[in-house]
């Protein structure tokens, strides 16, 4: 009875190794954090084989973005460009600059670089609106799953904070939980146009601007 019990032991952890490979087609995942970013904000950044990871968002008052300047924005969640070339990758430059003109947004001296789905802007002396609503304008688009920020704020004004449309949400739900009363939802959709038109036209995985608010 002894010799059977230490025979299935011994298969079932055989089993177990086999089915848990610790090579590299099977690579350690760690979590480490929370870091806290603000009020209420909270990341937990993952790491495969000591490699770091884009950061996963957890927790109230979420912040979209990381401590280098990265945002993370759903990637095939955005609008569509005339011009973009697959949904795996982020529209060319000369698309994007084409979407702030027509937004009527101002790019001069604005740097736009491409590589796969991220995009880098970068200028010098803007103020800081126009710089996050450069960077939601190129975002929320299709193909783009992150934004590098290496522009800078001229005026010194304080950054809005952010949030990422869940499936089911309005504007009047977003303004109870960012500001503390619905009825204030229209004060996110001037924050955020000329993205927006519409107020009742948001989708989920759009970010928006939320004024008053570093959450």
């Amino acid at each position: 009875m002894q010799l059977q019990r230490k025979l299935a032991v011994s298969a079932a952890h055989r089993k177990q190794k086999l089915a848990f490979p610790h090579d590299a087609a099977c690579p350690r995942l760690r979590v480490s954090g929370p870091f806290t970013l603000g009020s209420n904000t909270e990341f937990l950044r993952q790491t495969v084989d000591d490699q770091p990871t884009a950061a996963a968002r957890c927790g109230p008052g979420t912040s979209e973005r990381d401590t280098h300047g990265l945002w993370n924005f759903v990637k095939n969640a955005g609008k569509s460009l005339i011009g973009s070339a697959k949904a795996s990758e982020a529209p060319p430059e000369d698309a994007l600059r084409k979407e702030l003109q027509d937004l009527g947004l101002n790019s001069d001296g604005l740097e736009i670089s491409v590589d796969g789905d991220k995009v880098t802007v970068s200028c010098d002396a803007v103020d800081q609106e126009t710089r996050e609503k450069v960077i939601l304008a190129v975002g929320n688009v299709e193909g783009v799953a992150a934004v590098e920020d290496n522009a800078s704020s001229k005026d010194g004004a304080t950054p809005a904070g952010f949030h990422t449309v869940k499936k089911g949400e309005s504007l009047w739900k977003i303004a109870e939980t960012h500001l503390g009363n619905g009825s204030k939802y229209m004060d996110i959709f001037e924050a955020n146009r000329p993205m927006l038109s519409d107020p009742d036209k948001i989708y989920p995985g759009q970010m928006l601007r939320i004024p008053g608010s570093k959450a």
